[in-house]
């Protein structure tokens, strides 16, 4: 019975050692003004009709990707 006490009263130590050394957020580090070359460029992800609209995998034969396709359709 004290053994099982004493192996909870360190379990208990140690959580709350642990939740106290995790407790301290660090701040996170003020950045001046925005700027462009760190935005993200939404046009990179654009179909501009140069990328197959099928896929490979191995040796099957290559399928379409079915939203591929209809995002370069709309264009």
């Amino acid at each position: 019975m004290a053994t099982e006490a004493f192996g909870w009263a360190i379990l208990v130590a140690v959580s709350v050692a642990y939740m106290h050394t995790q407790s301290e957020v660090p701040k996170p580090k003020a950045l001046g003004s925005p700027s462009a070359q760190l935005e993200v460029d939404p046009t990179r992800w654009r179909h501009n009709g140069e990328q197959p609209i099928s896929h490979r995998e191995g040796n099957q034969m290559p399928f379409e990707d079915e939203q591929v396709k209809r995002l370069a359709l709309a264009f």
